[in-house]
C-alpha cells in the first residue's frame, strides 16, 4: 500500500482497476510492487467507457458521493496522490 493510503487509512479506500492486462500479469506486477489493496479486472470496456480513459495508468479521486474531483494520467507522484487524496476528503 502507498503511504498515503495507509496515511489515510479509514478515510480513504484504494481500489486498482485492471483494464488491459492478462490477470496472472495483474497479480504478478502487484506482488512486484508491495500492492495490498484490492485490485479488480474489468474483462469489458465498461470502465474505459464509462470514466473516458484515454489511456493506462489513470488515477481518478472520488469524494464520499462518488464524484470524481481530480484526475491524474500517467504514473502518479507522491505529491500528486498527496493532493488528490486532499481533494478527495475535503469535498463535501
Amino acid at each position: 500500500m502507498r503511504p498515503q493510503a495507509a496515511a489515510h487509512a479509514g478515510k480513504v479506500a484504494v481500489l486498482g482497476i485492471d483494464i488491459q492486462d492478462f490477470t496472472s500479469d495483474a497479480r504478478r506486477f502487484l506482488r512486484k510492487h508491495g500492492a495490498n489493496y484490492v485490485s479488480i479486472r474489468d474483462g469489458g470496456s465498461s470502465t474505459y467507457s464509462r470514466y473516458g480513459l484515454t489511456g493506462v495508468p489513470e488515477t481518478y479521486y472520488l469524494d464520499a458521493r462518488a464524484r470524481i474531483v481530480a484526475h491524474s494520467i500517467g504514473e502518479v507522484s507522491s505529491r500528486e496522490l498527496e493532493q488528490g487524496i486532499e481533494q478527495a476528503t475535503a469535498s463535501p
